[in-house]
């Protein structure tokens, strides 16, 4: 049996907070839209300080509570 001072972690970044925080599962989507529409939706982000994901992720949520369905987190 071959010894080595090897740390078998070594090679392994430890974990940061964000990965450490409970989260909910998600998943990615794709939406097309036309070119002017992405433009204005990223300005109206950058002007809000969020991002894209973030909006759209806020109006699917809103739609959803408007049509009754519930957000299962």
């Amino acid at each position: 049996m071959k010894l080595s001072a090897a740390r078998p972690s070594a090679g392994k970044a430890a974990p940061t907070l964000s990965e450490l925080a409970d989260k909910p599962e998600t998943v990615r989507l794709s939406v097309i839209l036309e070119a002017d529409v992405h433009t204005q939706l990223k300005i109206m982000a950058a002007s809000e300080r969020k991002t894209v994901s973030d909006i759209v992720r806020n109006l699917v949520i809103e739609q959803l509570k408007a049509h009754g369905e519930k957000k299962s987190s």
